[in-house]
């Protein structure tokens, strides 16, 4: 259809690559993207697929091309009053964030919630924290038993003591 010009001419596309919150920082903040020596703009470090499909429905190369990222959050600087360095040393702010890394390899609640709400009726909102809470000990079911990724990436022993040790010691509990 784009090809034929039977929708009409090409003259603007807009894209956006939307990355959960759990994913942002299991791969962005704590995974392989984290650092300068294995990372690139977010752009490319997440986009660069969606780039080279947009180029071929349009049939052409970008004359401008605009990207937005703010990837302040989650730094030292921002971390909550009383966090300690590992999420699993007891920190106090755990079940109002969306990063725990408890959460997020343990029960992988924050995956587990994403997947529900991506069944959920388009005009509905993603919850707020009190409610993200609420949902993480209701009758969600966990993914106890789960060795495939995240988890493999963090640890090669996916037993509960294994993930355990991992968010004690690896970059992935931070």
């Amino acid at each position: 259809m784009l090809v034929s010009g039977e929708i009409g001419e090409v003259i603007t596309i807009q894209h956006s690559e939307n990355v959960s919150t759990w994913h942002y920082a299991h791969s962005y903040v704590r995974g392989s993207w984290r650092s300068r020596s294995h990372s690139s703009p977010m752009i490319l470090a997440k986009s660069c697929h969606d780039l080279d499909l947009l180029c071929w429905f349009a049939d052409a190369s970008p004359t401008r091309l605009t990207s937005l990222e703010r990837p302040t959050q989650l730094c030292l600087d921002n971390a909550p009053d009383g966090a300690p360095d590992f999420c699993i040393e007891g920190c106090p702010h755990a079940a109002a964030r969306p990063y725990d890394a408890v959460a997020a390899y343990r029960d992988m609640s924050p995956l587990l919630i994403d997947l529900r709400m991506s069944s959920a009726p388009a005009a509905m909102t993603p919850p707020e924290a009190e409610a993200a809470a609420a949902i993480r000990s209701s009758a969600l079911p966990r993914a106890s038993g789960w060795t495939g990724w995240p988890i493999s990436v963090i640890t090669n022993d996916p037993t509960p003591q294994g993930i355990d040790r991992a968010l004690r010691s690896s970059r992935y509990g931070r």
